[in-house]
């Protein structure tokens, strides 16, 4: 079954249960939210799922695989995103470069395959910045796409942040 599935997930923190025995499908198909005063364990059961935290006890799975205690890397990587309260862009880089960012694969990452594959990764790179563009006119910041990151107001850096998440997410 696609979809997130939290199997008795329980943290504790010394004698503090932070999260108790929850257990929750959510649908892909779905928006979800957990709703709850400040010290209710949104923010630990969300740490558990994108990685930051490993449960003391219980499973989570993502699209049927077993992801619990996998680092956050590697979650991301499977297309399990997290957007955080803060603003996280990269500030010097202009909107679709940022977006940009959360498109390239691994492997075009890596400068040495960079210096061996000159040729595709300027195809690529057209490639990338034309599905950025997509994402940009998702969140209404298509106009704002060679603004450097920095000067966009807080508002726009949160849509900037989503266009990155939902975009490496496809």
């Amino acid at each position: 079954m696609k979809g997130l599935f939290l199997n008795y997930i329980s943290k504790r923190f010394g004698d503090f249960w932070a999260v108790k025995k929850v257990k929750v499908r959510i649908s892909p198909e779905r928006i979800t939210g957990f709703v709850g005063p400040n010290g209710a364990g949104k923010t630990t059961l969300f740490n558990i799922i994108s990685g930051e935290l490993k449960p003391d006890s219980g499973k989570v799975f993502f699209n049927n695989t077993d992801i619990t205690g996998w680092h956050p890397w590697k979650i991301a990587r499977m297309g399990l995103g997290r957007q955080y309260q803060d603003v996280r862009v990269f500030g010097s880089l202009t909107a679709l470069e940022n977006v940009v960012v959360s498109l390239q694969p691994p492997r075009v990452e890596s400068p040495l395959w960079a210096w061996g594959n000159a040729g595709k990764l300027t195809r690529y790179r057209k490639e990338y910045e034309e599905k950025a563009l997509g994402w940009l006119e998702f969140v209404g910041l298509e106009n704002e796409r060679n603004k450097r990151a920095n000067e966009l107001s807080f508002g726009q850096q949160k849509l900037l942040s989503f266009a990155r998440l939902i975009a490496g997410g496809y």
